[in-house]
């Protein structure tokens, strides 16, 4: 209903976008974090210490880290996808408010 509306909601439980399809650990963010990370499809919300090293932080916080996946004048990131590689469409972008 909130996003129907265009009002953000939070904060929010995010499951990890780090590179390892096992990890099932959750970052808290607020809302409207929420939605900036969202709006740009190359930044990801990981926990602190997910980080990779092709990975630029955009915002660090105590409970969990912006990052920018390293990507080639070519739009072709560093592994020679178009994507983030390993996380998979399952936990992509899954949140849920408190």
């Amino acid at each position: 209903m909130n996003a129907t509306l265009g009002v953000s909601a939070g904060p929010y439980a995010v499951l990890c976008e780090c590179g390892d399809p096992e990890c099932t650990e959750h970052v808290t963010v607020p809302g409207d974090v929420y939605d900036v990370v969202r709006a740009d499809t190359q930044h990801f919300l990981v926990a602190p210490g997910h980080e990779l090293p092709e990975e630029q932080i955009i915002a660090q916080e105590t409970s969990y880290r912006v990052v920018q996946f390293a990507y080639l004048a070519t739009g072709v990131n560093v592994f020679g996808t178009t994507g983030r590689p390993a996380i998979s469409d399952e936990h992509a972008g899954q949140a849920g408010a408190f």
